[in-house]
């Protein structure tokens, strides 16, 4: 009986997780026909061997290499497309002479979650800077922003050190993985999922907490590409889940980011998107030196700025 429910209580979970996933895609989809996105410059370009290591490029007009801000997508790591970039954001960076570009990934069906962001994301970035010459990039500009999925891994990358490998075989790998700056909407505060509670042991009971970790279980071993729950610490999988741990990849040397959730617009049940994660980011941020804005509902109108002009603003910086 007991193991019925514990099935029961998985299914129901991955039906919550796959409709909040949806409702945020269908949004984000829905504000990108609202603000339709111009024609790139270079679609469905290839950066990298899988399917989906594709972008969009749209290249600003200058005279001198230009800026590039570098769109990822959401859609909790198995659905979503780079279709889902607000065009209101790229005409913003385009009228401000930088370039942009949106990208797809794989899913974590067919690549780990460290896998996905270390060896694609990441790779999209390095790919950007190897091909700076054929699209007048600056390769000292770059900056990322994404939504849910696409804001961890955006803060993945302005707070993981430096991935080039100099020695490599692949000229694309060889280049810097560093960002300018990064912007995060409705993120997750760390990939190292067993850290959870832990963010959220102020703001959720103990017990409700526990069993939101209970039937996401599977779904974390899915994700990781780990078999057996006792094998998550495990010395290979430890080190794995250290890797995706932005909270403790931070250092002073990191990026100026900026965060972006509101509560009133999620609901009150969305985990994966809770204010707790951007805050508990800003925490750290604050302990470690890193420039971290956070927009929420309590933030002054007058003091609220939109993502892309932040990114924007940091790119033009000298």
């Amino acid at each position: 009986m007991r193991v019925a429910g514990l099935i029961n209580r998985d299914k129901r979970f991955r039906r919550y997780l796959k409709a909040q996933t949806a409702l945020v895609a269908a949004a984000l989809l829905w504000c990108a026909a609202a603000c339709a996105a111009p024609a790139p410059t270079l679609p469905d370009y290839s950066y990298g061997p899988h399917e989906r290591n594709v972008l969009d490029f749209w290249r600003a007009e200058s005279a001198t290499p230009a800026p590039v801000v570098i769109y990822i997508h959401g859609g909790g790591f198995y659905l979503g497309s780079k279709g889902q970039v607000n065009g209101a954001d790229i005409e913003t960076c385009l009228n401000n002479g930088v370039s942009v570009a949106s990208i797809n990934y794989p899913y974590y069906a067919d690549v780990s979650l460290q896998g996905i962001i270390r060896d694609n994301i990441a790779r999209a970035v390095q790919f950007l800077r190897y091909k700076s010459g054929e699209l007048n990039i600056d390769k000292d500009r770059i900056a990322v922003y994404g939504q849910s999925a696409g804001a961890g891994s955006s803060l993945w990358l302005a707070f993981h050190d430096d991935l080039a490998d100099p020695a490599s075989q692949d000229p694309v790998l060889r280049e810097s993985s560093r960002v300018r700056a990064a912007g995060a909407i409705d993120t997750q505060a760390t990939y190292d999922f067993l850290r959870w509670p832990e963010i959220f042991k102020h703001t959720i009971d103990g017990r409700a907490m526990n069993g939101w970790m209970m039937v996401m279980k599977q779904v974390i071993l899915e994700m990781y590409h780990v078999k057996k729950e006792k094998d998550l610490k495990s010395p290979e999988n430890a080190a794995m889940r250290s890797d995706l741990d932005m909270l403790a990849l931070m250092d002073a040397s990191d990026p100026p980011v900026i965060m972006q959730t509101f509560e009133s617009r999620l609901r009150s049940s969305d985990v994966l998107h809770h204010i707790a994660h951007p805050v508990t980011v800003l925490e750290n941020c604050e302990k470690t030196g890193v420039s971290c804005t956070l927009i929420r509902d309590e933030t002054p109108e007058e003091q609220r700025i939109r993502v892309v002009e932040f990114l924007i603003r940091h790119l033009k910086q000298d």
